[in-house]
């Protein structure tokens, strides 16, 4: 603990370490509580799980990010014992009907409008491009329509062309042509890329929101590197203290706050 605090720029002994975690996880529920609330007014969002040994058990941590439009700025973490839909209901205020771009779980399906992660979906084809020639050509071809995506959302930023849709679809076509071509190789890549289609170029029509799920995935690694931390939380009340702490220091670090002085303000009051 007293390691990832220094990270932040906390000088702590081992030993407080410990009693400051639990004195932090009681005072900072309301500071955290009010970064969920910001997150659930965001114009876009981000989520990001990962799995995690809870108490030896398999558990998971969740990650919501705004993505600072407007000057927005929350990191939601929580650690959980589940993968499914209560976590969101519970702790991602509107996560329903704000725009978001995530990984392909399945619960985020609910979502509204929701952006396919880029970054997998490439790093998927770049992987099934082992299997042969053929198929390194379709992982060139897929990257190639993504740059025209993102050329495309770039100049939309100016004010959108009277045939943006046109054009959208027909990257959405060139996309599903690709499908075909790994379908008749026998490569499973197919299923995966036809279903992610009708989300592939969701940024191009929303500018606000992003192709990738990157910002995410940098602001849950604190999380998932602070192992040492994590292994003590094997309860639910450890759990979500933990969870709440990481939540402040987060958002406290991407809005350019002093760490130490907000978190010293929190103790104090």
């Amino acid at each position: 603990m007293a390691d990832y605090l220094s990270a932040f720029g906390i000088a702590v002994s081992r030993g407080a370490a410990q009693h400051l975690l639990e004195a932090c996880g009681r005072r900072m529920e309301a500071t955290a509580e009010q970064i969920r609330a910001d997150l659930g007014k965001s114009d876009a969002n981000h989520y990001d799980e990962t799995g995690a040994s809870l108490n030896g058990k398999k558990g998971w941590i969740w990650c919501g990010v705004a993505n600072g439009a407007k000057g927005m700025f929350a990191v939601v973490i929580v650690v959980a014992g589940s993968r499914g839909r209560p976590v969101l209901d519970e702790f991602f205020p509107n996560w329903r009907s704000i725009p978001a771009t995530t990984d392909g779980l399945s619960v985020y399906a609910l979502i509204e409008i929701r952006q396919a992660c880029m970054a997998h979906l490439m790093r998927e084809s770049k992987y099934s491009s082992s299997d042969s020639r053929q198929a390194h050509m379709l992982h060139v071809r897929l990257k190639g329509v993504f740059q025209r995506a993102k050329d495309l959302a770039k100049a939309s930023d100016r004010g959108p062309p009277d045939d943006l849709e046109d054009q959208i679809l027909r990257l959405e076509s060139e996309v599903l042509a690709i499908a075909d071509e790994y379908e008749r190789l026998g490569n499973k890549f197919c299923t995966t890329l036809r279903n992610a289609v009708p989300h592939m170029f969701v940024f191009v029509r929303h500018p606000r929101m992003e192709p990738t799920n990157n910002l995410a995935e940098r602001m849950i690694r604190p999380a998932v590197v602070a192992r040492a931390v994590r292994g003590k939380m094997v309860t639910p009340g450890g759990m979500r203290m933990f969870g709440t702490l990481m939540t402040c220091l987060l958002t406290w670090e991407r809005r350019g706050a002093d760490t130490t002085s907000e978190l010293l303000g929190v103790l104090k009051n």
